[in-house]
This record gives C-alpha cells, sequence and structure tokens, in this order.
C-alpha cells in the first residue's frame, strides 16, 4: 500500500506562474507593477513577467520539498501519516503563493489588447487555487487516491497556463517551471 500511496507524483498546480514572497512574514521584494497602467503589451507582459521571476525559486522549493517528502515516504522513512502531514503543510503553501500571485497580476491593469489574455490567466490561477484546495483537504484525509486524482488535474490546469502564455510573446519567466 505505502508504494502504491507514495508512487504519486505530487505536482501541485503551481500557476504556470504563482507569487511571491513568503508566508512566514519575511520582507518580500517589492512588486515589480508600478501603480499605473502599462502603456503598450510588451510592458504588460514584462510586469507579469517580472511577477513569475519573482516566484519561482519559493515554487522550486516547494516543489523540492514535495519530491523529498514523496521519497521519504516511499523508502519507508518516514510514516504515511507524517508524510501526508508533510504534503499539507506544502500544499497549503503553494495555495498561498498562488494566491498571492493571483491578487498581485489582479493589480496589473491590462491594456485594452491583453484583458482577454489576462482574464484567462486569472480563471486559470482561480482554478489552480481551488484545486490545491482540494489537494490539502486530500492530504489532511490521507485520502492517496483523490490527492492522486486531484495532482494529476492540477498537472492538466498547469499545462493550460503553459499553453496560454506560450502562444504570447515577451515572456522569459512565466510557463518556466
Amino acid at each position: 500500500m505505502r508504494h502504491l500511496v507514495l508512487a504519486m507524483i505530487v505536482s501541485a498546480t503551481f500557476a504556470g506562474c504563482g507569487g511571491s514572497g513568503s508566508e512566514d512574514g519575511a520582507p518580500r521584494p517589492q512588486d515589480p507593477s508600478p501603480a499605473g497602467p502599462p502603456a503598450t503589451s510588451e510592458e504588460f507582459a514584462r510586469r507579469v513577467d517580472a511577477l513569475c521571476k519573482d516566484t519561482q525559486p519559493e515554487l522550486a522549493e516547494i516543489r523540492a520539498a514535495l519530491t523529498a517528502t514523496r521519497d521519504a515516504g516511499r523508502s519507508g522513512r518516514v510514516s504515511l501519516p507524517k508524510t501526508f502531514e508533510a504534503f499539507t503543510m506544502l500544499l497549503r503553501r503553494a495555495g498561498t503563493v498562488t494566491d498571492r500571485f493571483e491578487a498581485r497580476l489582479r493589480s496589473i491593469t491590462a491594456p485594452s489588447g491583453e484583458r482577454g489574455f489576462r482574464d484567462a490567466l486569472v480563471r486559470s490561477l482561480e482554478q489552480g487555487s481551488s484545486n490545491l484546495q482540494a489537494q490539502v483537504s486530500a492530504a489532511k484525509r490521507q485520502d492517496a487516491v483523490g490527492l492522486r486524482e486531484l495532482s494529476l488535474k492540477g498537472s492538466l490546469i498547469n499545462a493550460e497556463q503553459k499553453g496560454l502564455i506560450a502562444g504570447r510573446g515577451g515572456f522569459k519567466f512565466c510557463g518556466r517551471r
């Protein structure tokens, strides 16, 4: 059972971009999107990409911790209850990061030609946040099958986000892992 449970890849829905800072109260870097609407689509893309760049280190840390937790549980070094407890904490942290990114993205006024793109990205982030909340609930219940299904759904949401971004110019960091 242990190997079946932990064979899953907990690839939580980290939005193609994500948020920034940390939830521990440490100061976060200044928001890279100054007040006022961007004058051009290029400026809008630069601001959104800066948000992505700002958060990538934290998301990479969470991904690495999820993988290490999974591997420790799979090997038997950590009990299943402790493994699920760690998953719960890490997935909550990913949710906080995603929610923060979404709020920061919403604060950027998109030029008229970019509103549809921004709205689609926000909807995708909302789906990702909802999926992460469901993953947290599944981890709290120690529902391995449910967590695996939600993780797979999260991977699809993440792929869709990357597809949204891939068709746009001006992004260096958004849509990358």
